[in-house]
C-alpha cells in the first residue's frame, strides 16, 4: 500500500495552525457551474471543524485520503494505495490539498505534490449522512488537471468502524495549553464506546496511554528551553502564531489502520517543535489482540523459530530499490535486525512497516507495504491471523 504522511497535517489541532491555502486558491477559485447545481448540502449538518479519514477513488485510482475542516478552511493530503504487492513510498509520493468549504458543503481543493506544483484541482460537495457505524462524511466531485482536461470523478467515503449493539470506535482529543509554562499540546486519539466488553476497556486504556507517551519528557524539554530563553531576557509565553520563533507545541495524531474481529492496529504521528529550530516528527504503534485484550508484539503474529526478520528485511530491501527512498538513505539500512521492525501495523490485508529517513531528508519517513501472502508460510497458525489469511 503507498502511503506517505505529512508532518503538518497534524498541526490542525491547534488553532492557528492551518497551512496557507495554495496559490490558486489564495486568488480565488471561479466557481464549477457543474457544482453549483449539486453543492446544496443533504442530510446531517457538516461539523465545523474535523479531521478524518477516507478511503476511495480519485481519477480512477484507488486512495486513502487525509482531510481537516476548520469553518470554511479544508487542507489534508491523500495516497494512492495498491494492496497487491509489495509497496514503497517516501517523500516523493503523496499530494498535498488545500481549499475551502461553503455552508452548503460545496468544496474547492487544489492538488499540489511534492515539488510544490499544483497538479490537480476537485470540484464536489461533502455531506454527512446516517449509516449504521454513526454519521459519515461523503465527499463526492470531480478531479481535473489545473488547465481543466482530464476530468474523473472523485469519491471518497469516510472511515467508519461499526461494532453493534451500541458499541463505535470513535476518537477523543486531549488538550494541555499551559500559558504559566508556554507550551501547548494536543493529542488524538482513539476509543471505543458503548460497550463493558474487557479488551475495549484495554483497547481504551492503552490507547489513551500512546498518545499521551511522550507528554512528561515533552514537558520537561519544554521547560528546558523556556529557561535558557529566560536566561537572555526573555518570558515563557503561549504563542498560537506559526511564524514566532519561540513557539512550543506538541501535537499526536492517531490512525486507526486497521479494525477487525481479531485485531486492531493503531499509528500515532507527533509532531514537536521548541522554536522554528528544534522540530521533529516521530511515529509510534499499537497493535491489539481483540481475543485477550492484549498488545501484540510482531513475533506473535509468526511461528517460533520462524525466520521472519530475515524475510521481512528481503522483501523490504528488494522494494526499496524501485522506491522513491532507496535503502542506504534509510535508518538502519533495512538490515535483518529485530529493532529496526519495530514500528509496524497491521492492515486488512497485510503489514506495513515505517521506517525514518536519514541524511537530506531526515525527519520524514517512508513506509513498505507487504501483503499477507509474501509471508504466509511463516504466519502464526494460533496466532491473531491464523487461518484468516
Amino acid at each position: 500500500m503507498n502511503r506517505f504522511r505529512f508532518a503538518l497535517v497534524f498541526l490542525f489541532l491547534f488553532g492557528g495552525m492551518a497551512c496557507s491555502l495554495s496559490k490558486e486558491i489564495s486568488s480565488g477559485i471561479p466557481e464549477d457551474p457543474k457544482v453549483g447545481q449539486n453543492s446544496a448540502q443533504t442530510g446531517n449538518p457538516l461539523p465545523k471543524k474535523f479531521s478524518r479519514m477516507f478511503t476511495g477513488t480519485l481519477a480512477e485510482r484507488t486512495v486513502k485520503l487525509q482531510l481537516t475542516g476548520d469553518e470554511t478552511k479544508l487542507s489534508g493530503f491523500y495516497v494512492v494505495t495498491d494492496d497487491n504487492r509489495p509497496t514503497m513510498t517516501g517523500p516523493a509520493d503523496g499530494f498535498s490539498l488545500d481549499g475551502d468549504i461553503s455552508d452548503s458543503g460545496q468544496v474547492r481543493l487544489i492538488e499540489t505534490d511534492n515539488t510544490d506544483n499544483q497538479t490537480g484541482k476537485i470540484y464536489g460537495t461533502l455531506s454527512q449522512k446516517a449509516t449504521p457505524a454513526g454519521n459519515t462524511l461523503v465527499l463526492k466531485g470531480t478531479w481535473t488537471k489545473m488547465d481543466g482536461s482530464g476530468s474523473a470523478v472523485a469519491e471518497c467515503v469516510e472511515e467508519k468502524y461499526a461494532l453493534g449493539a451500541g458499541a463505535s470506535l470513535i476518537y477523543d482529543l486531549f488538550k494541555d495549553d499551559n500559558e504559566a509554562q508556554g507550551y501547548a499540546f494536543a493529542a488524538r486519539f482513539p476509543f471505543v464506546k458503548g460497550t463493558d466488553a474487557a479488551w475495549a476497556k484495554s483497547f481504551n486504556d492503552l490507547s489513551k496511554k500512546q498518545a499521551l507517551i511522550n507528554l512528561e519528557q515533552f514537558k520537561k524539554e519544554a521547560n528546558a528551553f523556556w529557561t535558557e530563553i529566560e536566561k537572555k531576557g526573555g518570558k515563557r509565553q503561549l504563542s498560537g502564531d506559526p511564524d514566532d520563533p519561540n513557539r512550543v507545541f506538541m501535537a499526536v495524531e492517531a490512525e486507526v489502520r486497521c479494525f477487525s474481529e481479531q485485531c486492531i492496529s493503531v499509528q500515532y504521528t507527533t509532531h514537536v517543535a521548541f522554536g522554528q529550530t528544534q522540530q521533529g516528527t516521530g511515529t509510534h504503534v499499537l497493535n491489539i489482540d481483540r481475543a485477550s485484550g492484549k498488545e501484540l508484539k510482531l513475533a506473535d503474529v509468526f511461528a517460533p523459530n520462524a525466520k521472519y526478520v530475515e524475510k521481512i528485511s528481503q522483501i523490504c530491501l528488494q522494494t526499496a530499490q524501485t522506491g522513491s527512498v532507496k535503502p542506504e538513505e534509510i535508518m538502519g539500512h533495512l538490515e535483518p535486525k529485530p529493532e529496526l521492525y519495530a514500528n509496524w501495523n497491521l492492515m486488512p490485508k497485510g503489514l506495513v512497516f515505517t521506517f525514518r529517513i536519514g541524511g537530506k531528508l531526515q525527519g520524514l519517513t517512508a513506509e513498505i507495504f507487504i501483503p499477507y501472502r509474501e509471508v504466509k508460510d511463516l504466519l502464526n497458525p494460533a496466532g491473531p491471523l491464523g487461518g484468516k489469511v
